[in-house]
């Protein structure tokens, strides 16, 4: 296979429409180039190059059609959580458990997973939690939420506190990927204000 047809034939992949489509036939084109010992390596790299772009579209395209379907089935999450129980400045919020009960079925169903990592600002007053959503077809994107290092409040040891922090954390940077939106209990059919968690 000379220069000229690896050229050509590139050329002829790079006119079809759907990623995916074209990766695999540039694929079988690099397969074909490969074994010929004549073949420029200059043109064999950038066949490579273009098929590992190809597959990278591919992917995000693949992710942002299931995130598009993901959004459209997640339902409002209650809010059953009380900051300051029992005082007279109670603060409801949506618990974490309670939004993952909830929504992770509907990511596995779509072909995604969640991860989370945690990083310290530059000057180490915060921490950055990160949650990562990862498809099948091999996108990911993240989201993140930035949280004081710990949480002394209601009389919390430190090893409390941390957990509390990197919980809320997870809570934050989860909801704000997938714009989950929570309300209040139920209001006998009033309108309660409903808002991102």
């Amino acid at each position: 296979m000379t220069a000229e047809v690896v050229t050509r034939q590139s050329t002829d992949v790079a006119t079809q429409e759907h990623p995916a489509e074209m990766a695999s036939a540039l694929l079988s084109v690099i397969a074909r180039a490969a074994s010929d010992p004549n073949v420029d390596v200059d043109k064999m790299q950038r066949l490579l190059d273009m098929q590992l772009a190809l597959m990278a579209r591919a992917a995000e395209a693949s992710f942002n059609q299931a995130l598009a379907r993901l959004q459209q089935q997640l339902p409002r999450i209650t809010k059953r959580g009380m900051i300051g129980r029992g005082t007279d400045r109670e603060i409801p919020y949506a618990k974490y458990e309670d939004i993952c009960a909830v929504t992770l079925p509907l990511l596995y169903k779509e072909g995604f997973t969640v991860s989370y990592s945690e990083h310290l600002t530059p000057n180490a007053n915060l921490m950055e939690i990160v949650a990562t959503f990862r498809h099948i077809d091999g996108h990911h994107e993240t989201g993140s939420a930035f949280v004081p290092l710990t949480d002394d409040s209601g009389g919390k040891n430190k090893v409390q506190g941390g957990g509390s922090v990197y919980a809320y954390g997870q809570r934050y940077a989860y909801s704000k990927f997938l714009n989950i939106v929570a309300e209040g209990e139920d209001d006998d059919g009033a309108q309660g204000a409903m808002e991102p968690i």
